[in-house]
């Protein structure tokens, strides 16, 4: 494992794919059905990157390091969580890291889990919180960081819409 997961920015090269230079990450956040994945879609354009989905509900791990779009990187984690602690921080570093390796121009979705009330469980409570770190890191790490509410992006990183 490299050194600096959730603390440092990741080598992030340049990704050419169907002609189209991809050179940087995206983050988009919100809640669960804001519009979140199809302004995932619209950022990536007409390509095939747009229905390259990774999909946290269903897909393997190793599709979120290939594909165009990450989506439900909550789901993602929550797989992580159902085991000892620390051992599920180390595996959600580690994946984050090989994200930000192994896929450096993807668009990354992930549904906000700290807003509302404390889990009472605690492998819910160590979900939003190891989701919180990734998008932490993740947001860092990516040039352009969008908030999705009602379908409406808000920018909070990066360049104009």
């Amino acid at each position: 494992m490299s050194e600096g997961v959730l603390g440092g920015r990741a080598d992030v090269r340049e990704v050419v794919r169907k002609g189209v230079c991809m050179p940087y990450m995206r983050l988009v956040v919100g809640g669960a059905y804001q519009g979140k994945l199809a302004f995932a879609r619209g950022l990536v354009g007409d390509s095939d990157r747009c229905l390259d989905v990774a999909d946290g509900e269903r897909d393997s791990f190793e599709a979120a390091f290939c594909r165009g779009i990450v989506c439900n990187l909550h789901a993602y984690i929550r797989r992580f969580c159902e085991g000892e602690a620390d051992k599920a921080r180390e595996e959600v570093r580690e994946f984050v890291r090989c994200i930000l390796q192994r896929n450096p121009g993807a668009v990354v979705v992930c549904d906000l889990l700290g807003c509302g009330i404390v889990p009472m469980r605690a492998e819910d409570r160590l979900w939003r919180e190891l989701t919180g770190e990734a998008c932490q890191v993740l947001a860092g790490a990516s040039e352009e960081v969008y908030r999705v509410i009602c379908g409406i992006p808000q920018r909070l990183k990066g360049k104009e819409l």
